[in-house]
Order: C-alpha cells, then sequence, then structure tokens
C-alpha cells in the first residue's frame, strides 16, 4: 500500500506541476562622462552619469594634455599644474591613486554632483607653441555600490562607510 501511495502521489505531482522559469538578470555596471558642448577654452560642469541597472561608484581620472588642434597629436611634454586652473565639485575626493571618486553611491539612471566646475589654461600658460590647445579627458569608471567588500578591495584609495559614502583610506586599509 505505502508503495502505491508513494507512486501515485509522484504521479500526481509530475502531472499537475506547471514548470516554473527561472528569470535571471545579471548585473551590469556601466557610466558614461557627460559635459556640455566644448566652445572656448573652457571645460566645465562635466558629470558621469550611471548606465548601468545597479547603483554604482563612480571614480575619474583627469588627463591634461597639449594637443595639435590640426592633427590630434598630444604634445609629448605635459602641461604643468601652473598652465591652467582646474576647479573640482565638491562631492568628489582625491584618493593617493590619483583617481578623483564620487562621495556617494549614484543610482541607476542619475549623473553625479560635477566632476569638473572649470578647468581654463592660465594667462601666462606655457604653450609649446605652433597651434597646441589644453586638452583635459576624463576616463571613468563604476563598480557596484553592494557589497561593500566590492569596492573594498577593488578600489583600496576608498573604502565605503557604513552611511554609503566614500572616504580616503588610511594607511592601514580603514576610513579616516
Amino acid at each position: 500500500i505505502l508503495v502505491f501511495a508513494v507512486g501515485g502521489t509522484i504521479a500526481y505531482i509530475v502531472t499537475n506541476t506547471e514548470n516554473v522559469e527561472n528569470t535571471f538578470t545579471p548585473g551590469q555596471v556601466a557610466c558614461e562622462v557627460e559635459e556640455p558642448q566644448f566652445t572656448g577654452k573652457i571645460k566645465e560642469n562635466v558629470v558621469i552619469r550611471n548606465t548601468g541597472n545597479t547603483e554604482a561608484y563612480i571614480r575619474a581620472a583627469i588627463v591634461v594634455t597639449w594637443k595639435d588642434c590640426e592633427n590630434g597629436n598630444v604634445f609629448g611634454t605635459m602641461p604643468d599644474s601652473d598652465d591652467y586652473e582646474l576647479v573640482i565639485g565638491g562631492d568628489w575626493l582625491k584618493g593617493s591613486d590619483g583617481y578623483y571618486y564620487c562621495k556617494s553611491v549614484v543610482a541607476v539612471g542619475a549623473q553625479t554632483p560635477k566632476l569638473i566646475e572649470s578647468c581654463q589654461p592660465k594667462g601666462n600658460a606655457k604653450n609649446p607653441g605652433g597651434n597646441y590647445a589644453l586638452s583635459v579627458e576624463i576616463l571613468a569608471d563604476a563598480i557596484q555600490s553592494t557589497p561593500d567588500n566590492a569596492v573594498n578591495e577593488s578600489w583600496p584609495a576608498v573604502v565605503a562607510g557604513d552611511d554609503g559614502t566614500l572616504q580616503k583610506a588610511d594607511a592601514s586599509g580603514g576610513g579616516n
């Protein structure tokens, strides 16, 4: 009787149970630099948008060079910091690795606070001559905001705080 009861129960479950489809959407972490059309000699109001499908921390490297206006070649010597004035937004911190880190998590589809408020050559800039102009390139990347150890292990210059903001890492690896 027990064999028939178990066999009948299994047969009932197999014939009366619908398939369940397990849908899984992998997380995508991506970002894109947004800046107004560059006119004149001033780059300003630069932000970075989270174009992924999960909240993310965002960092950016700012590369300043002299660029030939005719053919786009980059001059072999970098401009000195005395050659230009760079104003970084207050919601960013500079890590020991040279990157600028947005202090807070950026929601899906949202943009960071201003990274570059303005960058322009100074009047006494040592232009290498010819038809060179100051060029400011922003290289941005993003990392998922959770779990905390994702950012703590991948970006050792900063740590994620309990309040969801980034802080500079001290020499021992902890936050300030």
